[in-house]
C-alpha cells in the first residue's frame, strides 16, 4: 500500500469519527433468537413514553446548547487538521523519494488538491442534519420532559452560556493533543506490526523447510 493510500484511509477514518457515536455494527449473518431478544430489550425506552421529552423540547435543547454550531465547528477543525497532517505526510513521502521519481510541483499540487477534495467530501458523508435527526429519539429515550427543561434553563443561564463559550477553545487546544497522541501511538503500533509480520514470515519460511517432501 502506498503512503498516499494510507493517508486517504486515515482521512476517511477521521471523517467518520462523528458518525461512530451513533453507528451500530450489523453482522452479515442472520441474527439468532437470543440476539433478537437482546436487541428488543435494549430498545426498551429507559424513560416511559408518556414522560419522554418531545421532539420540540429536544430541538430547543439543541438550540440553546448550540449543538449544530459546535458540531459544524468540530468537523471543520477536524477537516483542517487532517488536511494539514496529510499534506505534511505527503511532503515527507516525496522528500524520501529518489530524484527520478519525485513528482513535479504541479503533480504535487494536484495530489494535495485531490486530497483536499476527498477530505471535504468525506467530512460531509454524514451531515449535521442527519446527526441531529438521529440523536433526537435517543435523547428522548433517556431524558424526561423535566430533565430537558432543567438543561434548557441551565444552558440558557449565564453560567451555561459561559461553558458553551469556552468549549470551542477547549476543543481547539485538545485536538492537537489528540493528533500528536495518535501519531505517536500509531508509529509504535506500526513498528510492532512490522516486527510481528517479519517474525511470522520467518516462521513460515522455517516451517516450509521442515515440511517433508512429497
Amino acid at each position: 500500500m502506498s503512503k498516499l493510500q494510507g493517508f486517504a484511509i486515515l482521512a476517511m477514518g477521521a471523517a467518520m469519527i462523528p458518525a461512530a457515536f451513533c453507528q451500530t455494527v450489523s453482522s452479515s449473518e442472520s441474527p439468532s433468537a437470543q440476539d433478537k431478544q437482546e436487541t428488543q430489550a435494549n430498545a426498551v425506552p429507559m424513560i416511559a413514553v408518556e414522560n419522554q421529552a418531545t421532539p420540540d423540547q429536544i430541538e430547543r435543547l439543541f438550540t440553546v446548547m448550540r449543538v449544530r454550531h459546535q458540531t459544524e465547528s468540530l468537523i471543520q477543525q477536524m477537516s483542517t487538521m487532517m488536511q494539514q497532517q496529510i499534506a505534511q505526510g505527503m511532503k515527507s513521502d516525496e522528500a524520501n523519494m529518489p530524484d527520478s521519481k519525485k513528482p513535479t510541483p504541479e503533480q504535487s499540487a494536484a495530489r494535495q488538491e485531490l486530497m483536499a477534495k476527498f477530505m471535504d467530501q468525506a467530512m460531509h458523508l454524514y451531515t449535521v442534519d442527519e446527526m441531529l435527526a438521529d440523536m433526537t429519539p435517543i435523547y428522548q429515550r433517556h431524558m424526561s420532559k423535566d430533565d430537558v427543561e432543567a438543561f434548557i434553563a441551565f444552558f440558557g443561564s449565564s453560567s451555561g452560556q459561559h461553558l458553551l463559550d469556552q468549549q470551542p477553545l477547549i476543543v481547539k487546544e485538545y485536538m492537537p493533543v489528540v493528533m500528536n497522541r495518535v501519531q505517536e501511538k500509531s508509529k509504535a503500533l506500526t513498528e510492532e506490526l512490522k516486527k510481528d509480520l517479519e517474525d511470522l514470515k520467518a516462521k513460515e519460511n522455517t516451517d516450509s523447510t521442515k515440511a517433508p517432501k512429497q
